[in-house]
Formats: C-alpha cells, sequence, structure tokens
C-alpha cells in the first residue's frame, strides 16, 4: 500500500528558522493523523524564473533535500520551475500535483503562500480546496525577528551586505557554499599564501570580500578554521606582476593568492598551517565573520601585509 502525506509546499531556499518552525508544525501534525511527511519543493524561487538573478540561491535543490531529510522529513519531490509550470492554474496545481503525484492527505503552509498562474491561489482557496475534498489543512504563522518576517529575501540581503553573524542566526547555522578545488595558476604558492580556488555552483549567492570561514570536507577530519576571499582579485593584475622579493616557494600547487588576475567572481580559501595537495576535491565552507570588503592594493607587498593582517583576524576566536 502506497503511503498518504501530509505536505507542504515551497521553495526553502536555505531552510531557514521559519521553514524550521513550519516543518516542525508539519512533523507535528502528520504524527497525530498517522500520515508521512512530504516536502514539494521548487528547484529554484518562482521569482527567479520571471526575473533572472533576481534571487541568487542559499543553496541548491540538492542541499535543501539533504537539510529538510536531516530534520526528519520522510519524502521530498523536487519541481523544476519553469515555463511548463508557470502557467499551470492553482487548481490544476492542487489536483493533479498536490493530490495525484504527491497523494496529499492534508496540508500545511505558511500563512503568505500564493501558488498556480499568476500566483492566483492563496490560503483562502487552498483551505477552501481542501475542505471540499475532506482532507487537513493549516496555515503556520510566520516566523518573526525584530520588526521583519525570518525570509529568505532578507538572508539574501543580510549576506549581501556583509551582515554574516545576522545572516546566520536567520538560518541557524553558518552560511556555507561547497564546491571542488580547481587547478590554478600557483602563484598563492609562490607569494607563501597557498589558496585553494572552489569551483562553486554559479546559481548560488557569494557574498562579496574577505571573510573568516571553517572547511569541512576534503583531507580534514575535524573543521579548520581559514580566511576566505570572494571578489575580482584586482592587485597583481594592476601591478602586472609578482615582485621577485615576494616570490617563495611552498609545497603546495595549483593555488592562487587573494588579490590575483582574473576578472570574473571567484573564491579563493587559505587555510593555515595546511601545505598539502587539494585539488580535486570537495570542500564545504562556513562563513563566520565579514572582516573587510576587497580592495586594489598598491602594491603586492602591501597585499602580502594585508593578508596577514587577515589570516591574524580570521584565527581570533
Amino acid at each position: 500500500m502506497k503511503p498518504e502525506y501530509l505536505v507542504t509546499v515551497g521553495t526553502f531556499d536555505g531552510v531557514h528558522l521559519g521553514h524550521l518552525k513550519l516543518l516542525a508544525a508539519l512533523k507535528s501534525a502528520a504524527r497525530r493523523k498517522g500520515l508521512k511527511t512530504l516536502v514539494a519543493l521548487f528547484d529554484a524561487p518562482p521569482k527567479s524564473f520571471f526575473h533572472p538573478g533576481s534571487a541568487p540561491l542559499l543553496s541548491t535543490a540538492q542541499e535543501r533535500r539533504d537539510l529538510l531529510r536531516a530534520v526528519g522529513i520522510d519524502a521530498v519531490k523536487i519541481l523544476r520551475f519553469n515555463a511548463r509550470l508557470a502557467k499551470v492554474s492553482c487548481s490544476r496545481f492542487f489536483s493533479e500535483f498536490l493530490l495525484r503525484r504527491c497523494r496529499a492527505r492534508g496540508i500545511i503552509v505558511g500563512r503568505d503562500f500564493a501558488f498556480g498562474r499568476g500566483r492566483q491561489g492563496n490560503i483562502r482557496t487552498l483551505g477552501a480546496a481542501c475542505r471540499r475534498r475532506g482532507i487537513f489543512f493549516a496555515a503556520a504563522p510566520l516566523v518573526r525577528e525584530g520588526e521583519a518576517k525570518v525570509s529568505s529575501s532578507r538572508v539574501r540581503e543580510l549576506l549581501l551586505h556583509g551582515r554574516i553573524e545576522e545572516a546566520s542566526k536567520l538560518l541557524g547555522r553558518p552560511y556555507c557554499v561547497s564546491g571542488t578545488v580547481l587547478r590554478g595558476r600557483g602563484l598563492g604558492a609562490e607569494l607563501g599564501v597557498p589558496t585553494a580556488n572552489l569551483d562553486i555552483d554559479p546559481k548560488l549567492l557569494l557574498p562579496r570580500g574577505v571573510f573568516a570561514v571553517r572547511v569541512r570536507g576534503g583531507p580534514f577530519r575535524t573543521p579548520r578554521a581559514a580566511v576566505c576571499n570572494v571578489g575580482t582579485r584586482p592587485t597583481i593584475d594592476a601591478c602586472g606582476r609578482i615582485e621577485p622579493s615576494t616570490r617563495r616557494r611552498f609545497d603546495t600547487s595549483r593555488t592562487t593568492p587573494f588579490g590575483c588576475s582574473g576578472r570574473s567572481l571567484s573564491m579563493e580559501v587559505h587555510i593555515p598551517g595546511h601545505a598539502g595537495e587539494l585539488y580535486g576535491r570537495r570542500l564545504k565552507v562556513e562563513f563566520l565573520r565579514f572582516l573587510r570588503p576587497e580592495k586594489r592594493f598598491p602594491s603586492v607587498k602591501a597585499l602580502l601585509r594585508q593578508i596577514r593582517s587577515d589570516i591574524a583576524a580570521a584565527l581570533r576566536p
């Protein structure tokens, strides 16, 4: 016999404290009614389909699925938000997707939930549809922090303004991204400050600047304190070369330093005390504190002095 579910619907980007409150209500009601829990998960915010680039993701669909399963959700169904889905009416979405494909025998959503073509559906229309079918419906209250509700949009705004600790508070954990270490130019090794260049999903939000971070995964059995630069690396392009007096041999290869050439946005992590090969390894980087904005220095020597200061700041508790 196929299981029946108590269902909630949304993007759940970041799986923040507001989402966790809704998920707790979902699990509690499901236990009372003898149902399994299911999250119908949009792969990206609908807003980003209509206005590309307007809502960079806090987490990929796979990361969100893993976070949802980690908090005890029984099933996650990922739904691609595309042109076809954008045209689906709220009544058809309810009957064909929620009832038939998700086998919903109850639905819980947030009070600001809207669905269907042109956001025609809301909690009133959804509640009425559930009553007609004789299934459970509830609208969970919004979660607030200060004067504003906890939302993915608010977390994005905080991250983009370098307010890392505030964003982490709304998430209930540090903001993090994962990526594979790419082969670089090796200039960081020459400068004595090797960095791992991470290949990050281009749909993910990367706050710009220099940050104290924590690195997990790869060869590290325990988390490692590190410093991270996200930006365009302007200094060495401006200087045109690495001054011979600043060169230094280093065992770690295939890395580049903060401020190295390249005009596209890049993410580089220096892990103090690590001199091993990281190329091809997957690392998870947790943002802890904003240290400073990225800036152009008058020389590579000035850049190195600042990097050493950044490392010391990142290692402070």
